[in-house]
């Protein structure tokens, strides 16, 4: 049993990992350029207005239909989980930077990457780790729930493996390390925030 969870984990992780790293070199990059750039907000805001609101199961099938059953169709659902949170946060911490920062920044006779660098990134820090840590949990969620739909592995593939068989010990086996798991990464994210803030 300890060699199959093990093979669950590591086919859930997988997508967990590869989905929210690319939310994160999409979403945080996007989101700090939106809010620092007015024509990248004007060109990327109503598309993502439109379709903030979908829940990311939704995208399951398409992702079916696109991507297949492998690797690359749940990646993309998580990565749509993930990049939410981590875009709308990126574009929250740079609109919540302090004008009066800004101005003297400016006054100092800082160039506009300067002030970036220098202002707007540490100001922004602790809103953005937190749209990183919320879109960890929806990263580690929704594989699951894809799993649930069609997989061959991972620890949603367990759980309905163990509905379909009458199995509640199996099921038990995948979701007990779910929520263990979860709790650690966010553990885990809280304890390297408020290290990277109090730097």
């Amino acid at each position: 049993m300890g060699e199959n969870l093990w093979v669950h984990f590591v086919a859930s992780m997988s997508v967990v990992l590869n989905g929210y790293a690319l939310a994160i070199i999409v979403g945080v990059p996007l989101g700090m350029a939106m809010a620092f750039l007015p024509i990248i907000d004007c060109l990327f805001g109503p598309l993502i207005m439109i379709l903030r609101p979908v829940p990311p199961p939704a995208w399951i099938p398409l992702a079916i239909l696109w991507f297949g059953i492998g690797l690359s169709g749940k990646v993309f659902v998580v990565f749509i989980a993930a990049v939410v949170p981590c875009l709308l946060n990126a574009y929250l911490g740079v609109k919540e930077t302090p004008q009066k920062m800004l101005d003297t920044a400016r006054m100092l006779g800082a160039g506009r990457w300067t002030v970036f660098r220098e202002v707007v990134i540490p100001s922004a820090l602790p809103i953005l780790l937190t749209g990183m840590r919320i879109a960890l949990g929806n990263a580690w969620a929704t594989p699951v729930a894809a799993e649930l739909v069609v997989s061959t592995a991972g620890f949603g593939f367990l759980i309905i493996s163990g509905y379909r068989n009458f199995e509640v010990s199996v099921m038990a086996a995948a979701m007990f390390p779910i929520a263990l798991i979860g709790a650690t990464m966010n553990i885990g994210f809280l304890m390297l925030e408020k290290y990277l803030v109090q730097r």
